[in-house]
């Protein structure tokens, strides 16, 4: 990606066949983050000629913008993964042997928040997906489809699992960063 950056993760695989998913995000999402990455940066520098003030062409609009190095660096970052990780999402959907309709990946990269179902950020019951435990694990909330006891998902976001997408389960990660100055 960068000489300064160190891609850590930790792929957890869901269902019957989570594990290939697992295995096939491990494999492909640093290639992915870094075609992203490096899309992200030509496209930047392709549209250094960014705008017009009248008839006067700018060429830095930095000057118009107040817009941090570090902020820069956070959006960068942000649009690097969320394009990596749609791309993933949209593999696996039509990856022919995976079979990932109800199997799939969480994803841990670096640094994390535990995104719990009952969180009102997560979207589960607004897409009518059902959320509750089941008596034998109280304290495990799961995803179900709002017509079937199934699938049981403890998890609001994940990679494959297309059975609950149209119920709330997404790919897109909550992005943070933070930077380590020496």
């Amino acid at each position: 990606m960068s000489e300064d950056v160190i891609f850590c993760g930790v792929f957890n695989g869901l269902g019957l066949r989570g594990h290939l998913v697992a295995h096939k995000i491990q494999d492909a999402s640093p290639l992915k983050l870094i075609l992203s990455l490096h899309f992200h940066k030509s496209r930047r520098n392709r549209s250094s000629k960014v705008g017009f003030k009248g008839n006067i062409e700018l060429d830095n609009i930095e000057s118009e913008k107040d817009i941090s190095t570090e902020d820069e660096l956070n959006s960068t970052w942000r649009e690097t993964f969320l394009k990596a990780f749609k791309a993933m999402d949209k593999e696996l959907k039509s990856h022919p042997n995976l079979k990932c309709f109800c199997s799939g990946s969480t994803t841990i990269t670096i640094l994390t928040v535990d995104l719990k179902l009952d969180l009102p950020t997560e979207r589960i019951k607004w897409c009518n997906g059902r959320v509750f435990a089941l008596q034998e694990e109280p304290d495990v909330l799961r995803v179900w489809l709002p017509f079937d006891n199934a699938p049981g998902l403890a998890r609001a976001r994940a990679f494959g699992d297309f059975c609950l997408k149209k119920y709330g389960v997404i790919y897109v990660p909550e992005f943070y960063h933070h930077t380590f100055i020496d």
